[in-house]
């Protein structure tokens, strides 16, 4: 498969369109995007190379593709020095905050699920949300943290580890604690149809359903979004999407790190 990212990459970069009908894809028995594309092709070619910018208007931060890989796993090693394991369900809500981005490397390098949360959900959004799939962990900024703990209460199930973003909370710990972990940390070989993102759909015609993709589905279908957007290496592309929403995870993260 990190071949096949390669190609893609060449192609793209190349505008020799017409060679991608000629790929051959086969599904592999098992497939990490973090390991095979985000590590052995980003990290291992361009370590040095601004994998995001974040800014609030106030201040802006550069992060490396080598500083994400090394926060990735001091997170990873947190979570599992804190009990987690494979196919725990990681509950993200919190505004553009660069934590949003070691979610998903996390929950793919580590074989979690996760459910990526908008921050304009309410405490019975979140409510209804526990009552589909109650997390083992929950990561959010301050204002969620407060619905987070409201939805607790009125759903009558706790989530057994809290991280707090930006702030300190009673009951949240900290997400600077993450800091003191190792960066090194060894991967979960998943299979391709492993759930991966647990997406509650926006409820425009009923109650939103959760809809599910796997780890193969959205790294490699989203191939076609950098291939359409025309991404090469070097450029930078804005999203406007809320993390939360699937526009967010292909738009904001697979499409440029592809």
């Amino acid at each position: 498969m990190e071949n096949l990212f390669r190609n893609i990459r060449r192609i793209i970069s190349t505008k020799r369109f017409e060679e991608l009908d000629h790929l051959k894809i086969e599904k592999p028995s098992t497939f990490n995007w973090v390991t095979e594309v985000f590590e052995n092709i980003n990290v291992k070619d361009h370590p040095q190379a601004p994998a995001l910018i974040w800014t609030d208007g106030k201040q802006t931060l550069h992060f490396t593709f080598l500083e994400i890989s090394k926060e990735c796993n001091r997170f990873l090693n947190f979570l599992r020095n804190h009990g987690v394991q494979q196919q725990d369900v990681l509950f993200s809500q919190m505004p553009l905050l660069p934590a949003n981005w070691l979610c998903y490397l996390v929950a793919m390098k580590g074989r979690l699920r996760l459910i990526p949360a908008a921050s304009i959900l309410g405490v019975h959004d979140i409510v209804y949300r526990f009552g589909k799939l109650m997390p083992n962990v929950a990561i959010a900024d301050l204002d969620n943290a407060i619905k987070i703990d409201e939805a607790e209460i009125l759903s009558g199930k706790s989530v057994p580890l809290k991280i707090i973003v930006n702030a300190a909370k009673e009951g949240w710990t900290s997400f600077d604690l993450i800091g003191k972990e190792a960066d090194r940390a060894a991967a979960v070989q998943s299979k391709p149809d492993d759930a991966l993102f647990l997406f509650f759909t926006s409820g425009t015609t009923g109650m939103p359903k959760i809809v599910t993709h796997t780890h193969l589905s959205y790294p490699l279908g989203h191939l076609t979004t950098a291939s359409w957007i025309g991404l090469k290496h070097g450029d930078i592309h804005y999203n406007i999407s809320q993390p939360g929403w699937a526009k967010f995870a292909w738009s904001s993260f697979f499409a440029p790190w592809n």
